[in-house]
């Protein structure tokens, strides 16, 4: 049997319930079976190093509260503890909002959770109940939360009267929905001019990939874009100058014959 496999029951040697007169022994009979149940749940989900504390409870109520006593303590260094998540959870920019926003849910509801059931001694987690179920103090710890770059996201969300968590929340997944879109169509487009002229080809053989596929322009046509050139002038005592439609034909690698001086 694997150790993660509970042991069968034998139910046929339990009274089954047919009316008031068997109730009493078969309701033991089945708490009996639930709880047997239930501890052996609570162990097989326990590691070894913490069996003990299932084991010497007396059920599986007693286990339960043995295992939140020594791992979710419910005091007011807890409740501060947690508190001081709150408030020092920040967003570092904003290209990580949906993160942000599951993030800051989560660990409001932590903090909510906590307090509910916080015991009269915890003064702070008792004060903190109708704090942290007040909406507008949810959406207001959520804008603190924000980079100063939304600074200006905050200051229009804070001219509206009676804003709400779900309000802002909205807001800053449409704000990074845009952007998203935004930062797709400026890729796109920087793409498209990337690509927009070819790449200088200066090898005059064909390349390891395949023959070139570099743009050519036949030299009549390349008068046609530039236009009629000029005759050369010759200048006493000094050399053939050469005349700039002819260096622009270097530039853009349409001149195969270069004129000897």
């Amino acid at each position: 049997m694997s150790a993660n496999t509970l042991p069968p029951i034998k139910l046929e040697g339990i009274e089954k319930l047919t009316g008031q007169s068997n109730y009493l022994t078969w309701r033991d009979a089945m708490n009996t079976v639930f709880d047997y149940y239930e501890c052996a749940f609570l162990l097989m989900s326990t590691s070894l190093e913490w069996q003990h504390i299932v084991a010497s409870a007396t059920d599986a109520a007693a286990a339960w509260k043995a295992l939140q006593d020594r791992f979710d303590r419910r005091n007011t260094t807890s409740s501060l503890s947690l508190l001081k998540d709150l408030i020092n959870y920040k967003c570092a920019d904003n290209s990580d909002i949906p993160n942000h926003l599951t993030g800051f849910d989560q660990l409001w509801t932590r903090c909510k959770s906590r307090v509910a059931t916080a015991p009269i001694t915890d003064l702070l987690g008792t004060g903190l109940k109708t704090f942290l179920t007040d909406d507008t103090v949810k959406a207001s710890f959520l804008m603190l939360s924000l980079p100063e770059m939304l600074d200006n996201v905050v200051d229009n969300l804070q001219t509206k009267t009676n804003i709400s968590y779900d309000d802002v929340y909205t807001k800053l997944m449409d704000l990074s929905s845009t952007s998203t879109s935004s930062s797709k169509a400026l890729i796109a487009s920087a793409g498209v001019k990337k690509n927009r002229f070819p790449s200088r080809n200066t090898n005059s053989g064909p390349s390891r990939s395949g023959p070139s596929k570099a743009m050519t322009i036949a030299p009549a046509e390349s008068l046609k874009l530039i236009g009629t050139p000029p005759p050369l002038r010759l200048l006493p005592n000094k050399p053939l100058e050469e005349p700039m439609w002819l260096r622009l034909l270097d530039k853009v690698h349409l001149r195969t014959i270069r004129p000897l001086a």
